[in-house]
């Protein structure tokens, strides 16, 4: 959901930073949310390794978020949706 939102706002005619930031932010907050409902996670992040965890979950939501590799043209190209879904249209 968020990397569609994302890649609609960057395409979008009157591109607002403030608002991709807020996008990346949410998801980021609801990743680490996520993240405290488990234990452990949790707890390592009362230990003198948190900053470590704290990274590897941005590394973690800029990948989800496609964020840290290149656009390819093949995110570009348009489909039939009964093509993208692997379905036929009934006949």
């Amino acid at each position: 959901m968020y990397e569609n939102t994302l890649l609609r706002e960057y395409m979008a005619e009157n591109f607002d930073q403030q608002k991709v930031e807020g996008l990346i932010q949410a998801y980021t907050q609801a990743r680490l949310k996520d993240c405290m409902l488990k234990q452990d996670f949790a707890v390592a992040l009362r230990s003198p390794n948190a900053h470590i965890y704290l990274e590897m979950l941005r590394e973690s939501v800029m990948a989800d978020l496609k964020l840290s590799e290149p656009a390819t043209v093949d995110e570009f190209a348009w489909a039939p949706l009964s093509t993208a879904m692997g379905t036929l249209p009934p006949s």
